[in-house]
């Protein structure tokens, strides 16, 4: 069961990709991609499973890896937008996004999982370790 916080973690998590995807609709509409931005729009899986691992009190790595569901889906319905917009896209209809699907899933989870491992290696090892002395 996830607690208040791992949720609110979740969701904060669900927000910067929901963001991520809109700032990557819009460069597209008003046709200022750059290498940077695509480069960003790329690694933004990385950055929702490194801050929602950070974030979480427990679970960390299944929290941050569990982010690979909504990337993948997304990326789903980016597909048939871009194809509203008047953009080329690969595959069209039903079995053109389960093909999508398909290829993202794996590349998604890759994604999260290293996002997933670095929020739970920075979070482990960023404090301070307190030592009782003893003489």
């Amino acid at each position: 069961m996830l607690t208040r916080t791992a949720l609110k973690a979740w969701l904060a998590g669900l927000f910067v990709l929901l963001v991520a995807n809109g700032g990557w609709l819009v460069l597209l509409q008003i046709h200022k991609v750059s290498v940077l931005t695509l480069c960003l729009y790329q690694i933004s899986p990385i950055i929702v499973a490194f801050l929602v691992s950070y974030y979480s009190p427990r679970n960390k790595f299944l929290l941050g890896l569990s982010m690979a569901i909504p990337v993948a889906a997304l990326c789903v319905l980016v597909n048939p937008i871009c194809e509203l917009f008047g953009f080329a896209v690969d595959s069209y209809g039903i079995g053109g996004q389960f093909i999508i699907l398909l290829i993202t899933i794996p590349y998604d989870i890759a994604l999260c999982a290293l996002g997933a491992w670095l929020g739970f290696y920075l979070d482990r090892h960023s404090r301070p370790k307190y030592r009782e002395q003893t003489r």
